[in-house]
C-alpha cells in the first residue's frame, strides 16, 4: 500500500514516492496511482483536472485526498473538461475510488463527474469537498451503489444564472443522479446510491434530484436549500428512501437580469422542498418511495407527489414530515404544504404529518391512507379523517421559523414544545424508522411531525 504526493512545485519526471519530490498534476497521479495506493495532493491551484479511470476493491480502494490541514484546488479557468461538457474537472469511470477534501470550481462543464457510459463507476465515494461555481452539475453521479457525504456545494448550474438559460444546454442540478430510462426501457437502472450530509445551497437548478431512471436511492441528512428549482427530489424512482432532510428557502435578494422591465426573484425555489414525480416516458415509475422525518419551510410546494402521467405511479408515502409556511408566490399551484396531481395513482399514504399551507391540496386525491395529519385548515379534495387537527401548529414550536428574519434554519428549531396538540397525536407505523429527526426514539403512540 504505497502512498504517493502530488503539489504545484513538484514534477511528473519525480517519483512522486514523497513529499520532496511529488508528481505536479492530477492527471499524472490519476494513470499511476492503483488499487489500494493512497495520492496526497497538497495544496495550492490545479489548472488541469482529471478522470479516475483505473479501479480498486471494496478491501483496496484507490484514494485521493488532500494532505492533511491543505485543500487542492482544482480550477480549470473555465474550460469544459476534455470528456464533454457532462463531464466533471475530477471524473471517476472506474470503480472503487475515493475523491475526499478537494475544491472544484469554475469548470464548463461539472464539478465532479461519476460517469457510467463505459458501464462502470460503481462504488466510489465523494466526500468532503467543495463544488461551486461550475456551469453545469456540481457533483453528477451516473453509476450505483456511490456515496456522496458531507460535501458543501454551492453556486453552481451557472448555465441558468438568474434563470437566463443558455439554451445549447438545460440546466443542471447541484447534487444529480441522472439515470438513462428516458431512452428505452431496456436501459438498466441506477441502483444502490446514497447521499448523506452534503449542504446544497444557492445553485441555479435543482439541489438534491434523481431522474430517469433509479432504485433504491437513499437521501438523508441533507440540508438543501434556496435553490433556483426543486430542493429535494426523487423522479422515476423505485423504493427511494427520503429522511432527515432539511429543505427551505429563507432571504433570498432580488435581482433584475437582463433590463430594468424584467425581474427575477434571485433564488426563490420555483418548486418545493421533497418531490416525488414521474418524469420520463417510460412507465412503471415511480413506485414504493418513502419520505420521513423531512423538515420544509417557506418553499411554494412543501411535499408533492407529482404525476406527469398515467403510468403506474404508485405507493409512495409520507410519514412524520413537518411542512411550514409554503410560500405563494408562484401562483395557483403554490403555497401549498402537500400537493397531488390526478387520482388515477394508487396505494399514496399520507400520515402523521404537520402541513401548513394556505392551500393544502392543488388536485383530487385518493389516498390508501390518510390520517394523524396536523393540518393548517379543511382543504378541497382531501378526504380527511376524523384522527386529524386543524390548526396553526408553529405557535407551539420551540422558535417559529423566519420569526427573526434569519438566513439559516437548523432542525431544532421545529421541536414541539409542552402543550403542542401534535405531541402524542400520531398513530405507530413501520417503515419510517424508529428515532425522529433529530434521533430521538419515537414513543409507541409518537407525535406528528419530524419531531
Amino acid at each position: 500500500m504505497a502512498i504517493y504526493y502530488v503539489a504545484p512545485y513538484g514534477s511528473d519526471s519525480n517519483a512522486g514516492t514523497s513529499i520532496s519530490a511529488p508528481w505536479a498534476t492530477l492527471a499524472h497521479a490519476a494513470s499511476n496511482v492503483g488499487a489500494g495506493n493512497t495520492c496526497l495532493v497538497r495544496g495550492g491551484v490545479y489548472t488541469a483536472g482529471m478522470t479516475l479511470s483505473g479501479s480498486g476493491t471494496a478491501s483496496s480502494p484507490i484514494i485521493f485526498r488532500n494532505f492533511p490541514g491543505e485543500i487542492p484546488i482544482v480550477n480549470i479557468g473555465g474550460a469544459v473538461p476534455p470528456g464533454g461538457f457532462y463531464t466533471g474537472a475530477i471524473t471517476i469511470s472506474g470503480n472503487y475510488n475515493i475523491v475526499s477534501g478537494f475544491f472544484v470550481t469554475n469548470s464548463g462543464g461539472d464539478g465532479f463527474d461519476i460517469d457510467n457510459n463505459a458501464g462502470t463507476a460503481n462504488n466510489n465515494v465523494i466526500k468532503n469537498c467543495t463544488s461551486c461555481y461550475n456551469v453545469n452539475n456540481g457533483i453528477n453521479v451516473r453509476g450505483s451503489y456511490n456515496i456522496i457525504a458531507n460535501n458543501n456545494v454551492y453556486a453552481n448550474c451557472q448555465n441558468n444564472a438568474y434563470g437566463a438559460l443558455n439554451s445549447s444546454y438545460t440546466w443542471g442540478s447541484a447534487v444529480s443522479i441522472g439515470g438513462y430510462r428516458n431512452s428505452g426501457s431496456s436501459l438498466p437502472l441506477l441502483t444502490g446510491n446514497v447521499l448523506c450530509y452534503n449542504t446544497i445551497h444557492g445553485n441555479w437548478g435543482e439541489g438534491l434530484y434523481g431522474y430517469y431512471g433509479i432504485q433504491n436511492t437513499t437521501l438523508f441528512n441533507n440540508t438543501v436549500y434556496n435553490n433556483w428549482n426543486v430542493n429535494i427530489g426523487l423522479a422515476d424512482s423505485i423504493n427511494g428512501l427520503m429522511y432527515n432532510n432539511l429543505s427551505y428557502f429563507i432571504n433570498a435578494p432580488q435581482v433584475t437580469p437582463g433590463s430594468a422591465t424584467s425581474t427575477y426573484m434571485g433564488m426563490k425555489c420555483a418548486y418545493g422542498g421533497c418531490f416525488m414525480r414521474e418524469a420520463d416516458t417510460v412507465p412503471d415509475l415511480p413506485s414504493n418511495n418513502i419520505a420521513y422525518n423531512n423538515l420544509v419551510y417557506g418553499l411554494p410546494i412543501g411535499l408533492a407527489n407529482f404525476q406527469g402521467d398515467t403510468d403506474n405511479f404508485s405507493n409512495n408515502q409520507f410519514y412524520f414530515n413537518t411542512v411550514i409556511n409554503p410560500d405563494p408566490l408562484f401562483g395557483s399551484l403554490t403555497g401549498k404544504a402537500f400537493v397531488y396531481q390526478l387520482s388515477t395513482a394508487s396505494g399514496t399514504v399520507l400520515e402523521n404529518n404537520i402541513l401548513m399551507g394556505s392551500a393544502d391540496n392543488a388536485y383530487s386525491l385518493t389516498l390508501a391512507t390518510e390520517g394523524h395529519n396536523n393540518w393548517l385548515a379543511t382543504s378541497p379534495g382531501i378526504p380527511t379523517a376524523g384522527s386529524d387537527i386543524y390548526g396553526d401548529a408553529t405557535g407551539w414550536m420551540a422558535e417559529t421559523p423566519g420569526s427573526a428574519n434569519q438566513t439559516v434554519l437548523s432542525i431544532p428549531w421545529f421541536s414541539l414544545l409542552s402543550g403542542s396538540p401534535c405531541i402524542g397525536a400520531g398513530v405507530a407505523v413501520s417503515g419510517a424508522g424508529s428515532t425522529n429527526a433529530l434521533g430521538v426514539a419515537r414513543a409507541s403512540t409518537p407525535n406528528i411531525g419530524a419531531l
